[in-house]
């Protein structure tokens, strides 16, 4: 009795463990066969029925053979996606706004970007590129077409190395509005300091925002001199 006891267990065991990934259409297929319940199709024992929800389980997180995605999902060049999945791509969260064709390449055209998605990033500006910050501003945040960038915060790290930056020490975070640089952050005479700091940027108030522009820091009025450390630049931002 105890040994059929062990075979039972170990046979579901068995089972438990026959996983098959299948498509919507195989899985619709074979629970059409076993609905009609023939002795050709077998009949509905527990065991078929354990054996084909543990098919639907599997399959249901099988992103590879769904054909009607929708959810949170990495990009993947070998999906269909459709109107309302949401995607990752590119450290970036984007919404199909119509059903992409599987070509293989991620089109900004099928997707809408997520402006309710907070994004963060980061960029560390040797100090041969400080001592020209003010006639060649860095790139924060790239702009992306038909939306508007809104920097919500911002910090720049110095480790200090040996010699102060010395004239033009003003640090600006700023768009292109209406074909000027419009502020939004500023670190007045950052780069003055003489020991390794971290600041936090101060908001610029009414500062405006423009569609299809990108986001840059820059040196206040001219380059700054003498200086020889490296600074990183730490900002949040929406897309709207």
């Amino acid at each position: 009795m105890v040994g059929c006891m062990v075979t039972t267990v170990y046979t579901r065991t068995n089972n438990l463990i026959k996983m098959a990934q299948k498509t919507r259409a195989d899985l619709t297929s074979e629970i059409t066969a076993l609905l009609v319940d023939t002795a050709a199709a077998g009949s509905l024992t527990p065991e078929v029925i354990r054996a084909k929800w543990i098919d639907l389980i599997d399959s249901c997180f099988n992103k590879a053979t769904d054909t009607n995605l929708q959810g949170l999902y990495p990009w993947d060049a070998t999906v269909q996606y459709y109107t309302g999945a949401i995607v990752q791509y590119d450290y970036k969260w984007y919404k199909a706004n119509t059903d992409p064709a599987l070509t293989g390449l991620f089109d900004t055209a099928d997707w809408d970007f997520q402006g309710y998605v907070r994004y963060s990033g980061s960029l560390t500006i040797a100090t041969a590129d400080v001592l020209t910050l003010n006639a060649t501003p860095k790139e924060l945040v790239a702009a992306i077409a038909s939306k508007k960038i809104q920097m919500l915060n911002a910090s720049v790290n110095m480790t200090y190395n040996s010699a102060t930056y010395a004239a033009n020490t003003t640090l600006e975070i700023y768009q292109t509005v209406g074909g000027s640089p419009n502020v939004c952050f500023s670190l007045p005479s950052f780069l003055a300091n003489s020991a390794s700091t971290h600041e936090i940027a101060t908001i610029t108030a009414a500062a405006k925002l423009a569609t299809n522009e990108g986001v840059y820091i820059r040196v206040l009025t001219g380059n700054p001199t003498t200086g020889d450390s490296d600074i990183t630049v730490y900002f949040d931002y929406i897309v709207i």
